[in-house]
C-alpha cells in the first residue's frame, strides 16, 4: 500500500455545545490501516476524541483536534465547546402563528 500524500478530515471546524457529541471522519488519498494513523485534542481537558473520531465536550474553550498519519501527515480541526444552555426565555407569553408562520 503506498503512503498516503493526503490526510482531511470530514469537518473545517466544528463548534459543540457541552451536552453533544460530534464525530470526526479522517480520509486518506490512499489506502491506509487502522492504527497507522493517532487522532487527538491538543487540550484533552476541553475534550476527548475516541479512535473512531466521537468528540466528547468536557467544558467549554478551544482546542484543535489533529490527524497525525504513520508518514507525519497532518489535518487538523478547530474545535470550540460552549456551556449548554439551561433555560430558553421567551419575550411574550403567547402568540398564535397561522400555518407556514414562522
Amino acid at each position: 500500500v503506498p503512503a498516503p500524500k493526503k490526510a482531511a478530515l470530514n469537518q473545517k471546524s466544528i463548534s459543540l455545545y457541552t451536552d453533544r457529541t460530534a464525530t470526526l471522519i479522517p480520509s486518506f488519498d490512499s489506502s491506509i490501516e487502522y492504527g497507522s494513523y493517532t487522532i487527538a485534542a491538543d487540550d484533552c481537558s476541553i475534550c476527548t476524541v475516541s479512535e473512531n473520531g466521537r468528540i466528547v465536550p468536557k467544558k467549554p474553550g478551544k482546542t484543535t483536534i489533529r490527524v497525525k498519519t504513520y508518514n507525519g501527515l497532518t489535518a487538523v480541526c478547530p474545535i470550540t465547546i460552549k456551556k449548554a444552555p439551561t433555560e430558553i426565555v421567551l419575550n411574550r407569553k403567547s402568540d398564535d402563528l397561522g400555518k407556514g408562520e414562522k
